[in-house]
């Protein structure tokens, strides 16, 4: 539905007469559409069904997702940050004129680096952010730790972070705007995992396998053969990052979030 919208997305979306910067509103909700399953889908990956059962009623109480159903839904969710889902083809990039006097952005926009300029990277980067934040999230990693300790047939949190690493560093390189967009989901992937690796509210064996999975990526990206300016520049800066945190990761500080348009409403579980 959200590829099919975007594709047939025009001027037709606002009223005649008004500004086209007016498009902008509209592309928002069009854009993130799929937040709504990508919150639901990413809630089978280290997911439990459970009841709020009573004794003797006969209801399930708890049962962790089954593997096959989590794998899967990792698999769909991860699909939600590829170039190819998040790029906006030019087409569509030409009627975003910057914002005229009096029409200024708002909380439900996206954000900007480009100032009066729609900036489709930050679109992009709001989009990465909703997944990999789910994905990555302390209270999911910890889970996803235990059960797989309980059933090994359960998707590990190694084996998440390095599918999510494979979907987006390891990669066949994008160029254009799509390389663009890669780079920007890379470096999502990255912050993340060092936050996580971070983050004391996660098990203390979340976070030794997040900096684990650190190391090796540092490793990995080390090594690895980049050809462009652009993608030496995001690796060099990535590398600093994950030396300052291996520095020490008692003071390391996560990179802010970038602004997401609000979507559930406020006091909704995201998890």
């Amino acid at each position: 539905m959200r590829s099919a919208g975007l594709a047939q997305f025009g001027e037709d979306a606002i009223p005649s007469g008004r500004p086209m910067a007016e498009i902008e509103d509209t592309l928002v909700p069009l854009y993130l559409l799929h937040r709504y399953q990508t919150e639901a889908a990413a809630k089978q990956v280290g997911g439990l069904n459970y009841r709020y059962a009573l004794r003797g009623d006969g209801q399930l109480i708890t049962e962790i997702v089954s593997p096959a159903s989590q794998r899967a839904a990792l698999n769909v969710v991860l699909k939600t940050i590829s170039p190819a889902t998040l790029t906006m083809p030019e087409s569509l990039l030409k009627m975003l004129p910057p914002r005229p006097p009096g029409y200024p952005r708002s909380r439900e926009s996206f954000s900007a680096y480009t100032g009066l300029t729609f900036d489709p990277g930050a679109a992009a980067e709001a989009a990465t952010e909703i997944t990999v934040s789910l994905l990555f999230n302390p209270e999911r990693a910890s889970r996803l730790v235990e059960y797989h300790a309980r059933d090994a047939l359960n998707p590990s949190l190694t084996d998440v972070i390095q599918a999510t690493v494979a979907a987006t560093w390891k990669a066949p390189r994008d160029s254009g705007l799509q390389g663009e967009v890669q780079r920007i989901t890379e470096t999502s992937v990255s912050e993340h995992l060092l936050a996580l690796a971070a983050d004391k509210t996660a098990s203390t064996e979340a976070r030794a396998i997040a900096r684990q999975q650190v190391m090796s990526l540092r490793d990995w990206i080390a090594s690895a053969q980049f050809t462009t300016p652009e993608d030496n520049a995001v690796r060099t800066a990535t590398l600093a990052r994950i030396d300052v945190f291996l520095k020490d990761p008692d003071k390391f500080t996560p990179a802010p979030a970038p602004p997401v348009p609000p979507g559930q409403p406020i006091g909704d579980d995201e998890n």
